[in-house]
């Protein structure tokens, strides 16, 4: 049985809270995002 996933609302993530985040070691600092 395959699992499908919900796409995440793009608008929703660019909109996170980034310093809730700090310090996490899978955050990625050079990540950008084309808009």
């Amino acid at each position: 049985m395959a699992v499908e996933l919900t796409p995440t609302d793009k608008l929703f993530i660019m909109n996170l809270d980034q310093n809730e985040f700090q310090g996490f070691s899978y955050t990625n600092p050079e990540y950008i995002i084309q808009v």
